[in-house]
């Protein structure tokens, strides 16, 4: 058996459950750090083609006027129409359209089961009393997408500092306890003359598999996001205009992973360097 499966056996070994909730934190820092980093790509200008509401889909507009009570019982009677799918509820300030109704409103965003069932659906809102107007298939109404502002810009860089420090914390304190309970093996290979780059090899893999778990989170996190925002014309992620073009979230998604990788990788490399002290050697 190599040295460097000798020592990976060994390491996967003593792996106790607190050293797997440390590897478990160290992939979700790595996540946040991420996560922080796609902010940035992600805030962009909105695209011009924006997405056409579907076919089943449906806009009820509502004057705030209305009392509470009578919205939340408009609410809960639409969304228990047998023709509806979903119902969500959005002020009109957190969006844009073109000739804009004067005023502050509220909208409901209405998904049916079919066209024909929004059809029918559209013409029973538009002859209700408090309901202002109904737009049905093919009407624009774009979601108000913030740009990257030097503030936000400032926040982020911020965010990522702090993920980054997060990272070198927890991987110190992971490779310092984890090396504590390997300091024999590590001195058994000392003494039999093995390479150091071949002692440290595994923990630069333990490294990049934290760094692999932590990116194929942030990809399946980042994906649902995507397919929310673009399942959904009323749901507030939408004020980050990159979550509803699809290249973009795919090279995002393989991006972070493939930095993920590399990170975790030289977090590994830096947790190795531990085992060249004088106590790995006798």
């Amino acid at each position: 058996m190599s040295a460097i499966l000798y020592l990976l056996k060994e390491i996967i070994g003593s792996l106790r459950s607190k050293h797997l909730l440390l590897c478990l934190a160290l992939s979700g820092t790595i996540l946040v750090f991420l996560a922080v980093s796609a902010l940035l790509f992600l805030f962009t200008e909105p695209v011009e083609d924006d997405l056409r509401l579907k076919s089943q889909e449906i806009i009820a507009y509502l004057p705030l006027t209305l009392p509470t009570a009578t919205i939340r019982e408009l609410l809960f009677e639409i969304r228990a129409h047998p023709k509806v799918v979903r119902v969500a509820f959005r002020f009109s300030e957190e969006f844009h359209r073109e000739d804009p109704r004067p005023g502050r409103y509220g909208l409901l965003f209405i998904t049916a089961y079919d066209i024909a069932a929004a059809q029918v659906l559209a013409a029973e809102l538009a002859g209700r009393d408090d309901i202002m107007e109904v737009i049905f298939y093919g009407e624009l109404l774009k979601p108000v997408a913030i740009s990257l502002t030097p503030t936000m810009m400032i926040g982020f860089v911020a965010g990522i500092l702090i993920a980054i420090a997060g990272v070198l914390l927890l991987s110190r304190y992971l490779f310092t306890r984890l090396l504590a309970g390997l300091t024999e093996h590590l001195r058994l290979l000392h003494t039999a003359a093995i390479p150091e780059r071949t002692i440290q090899t595994p923990f630069i893999i333990l490294g990049a598999i934290c760094g692999l778990i932590g990116g194929l989170l942030f990809a399946g996190i980042i994906y649902l996001l995507h397919r929310w925002a673009v399942g959904d014309p009323g749901t507030i992620i939408r004020i980050a205009a990159g979550m509803i073009e699809p290249m973009r979230i795919l090279s995002i998604s393989i991006s972070g992973v493939v930095v993920s990788i590399l990170l975790g990788g030289a977090i590994g490399g830096l947790g190795a360097s531990l085992t060249t002290q004088p106590r790995f050697y006798h």
